[in-house]
């Protein structure tokens, strides 16, 4: 079984945290592919996200929402909500939310089966698409020097690096990724 496994998936048998975890988020992951397709677009887009926590508001924003429709047209007519989506992943244990901050956090273990998870063909595309939502959440050239945007310039500073954000030639990216630069420097940070 274990020579299976790690043909199938290398990440469960070698990864981060225990077998145990990285199994059981495997064996999860089956039931959302087959039952919960937002809340698998959900947990992809979170594995390419900061293991230490996720604005809620980021993962409500229009753009990720557009990502959640796209996968589950149940979202679109109000089957299906934000709500039973990330309640599919907390149930298994997938994501952990953070009541009094506001964040859902995902274990690098289970980050790492789910990149794993994602076939070979979607993987560019989906790390485009946690870029694209990384973009639209950044505020707009207009409003980039508003301190009202402070939040969310600093919990978007977490998610470059996991994101590959600066990898990306996107122009909204790149325009999210000047104004994150002008927030630090206004800040004195630079």
């Amino acid at each position: 079984y274990t020579r299976l496994l790690d043909e199938r998936e290398p990440s469960v048998v070698r990864g981060a945290g225990s077998f145990e975890e990285r199994l059981s988020s495997s064996l999860a992951l089956d039931e959302l592919e087959q039952y919960h397709p937002a809340s698998l677009c959900l947990i992809r887009l979170a594995a390419h996200l900061s293991p230490d926590g996720v604005p809620e508001d980021l993962l409500r924003s229009p753009r990720a929402v557009s990502e959640y429709t796209e996968a589950d047209p149940r979202y679109r007519t109000g089957r299906v909500n934000f709500n039973h989506v990330h309640f599919q992943l907390t149930r298994v244990l997938l994501m952990d939310f953070d009541r009094q901050l506001k964040t859902f956090s995902v274990h690098p273990a289970v980050q790492e089966v789910v990149r794993d998870r994602i076939p070979a063909g979607e993987r560019a595309r989906v790390r485009e698409s946690v870029r694209q939502v990384l973009a639209s959440y950044a505020p707009h050239d207009e409003e980039a020097d508003d301190p009202r945007h402070d939040h969310r310039y600093q919990n978007l500073r977490w998610q470059i690096v996991p994101s590959g954000a600066s990898l990306s030639g996107d122009d909204e990216v790149r325009r999210w990724l000047v104004n994150q630069v002008r927030y630090h420097h206004r800040k004195g940070e630079l």
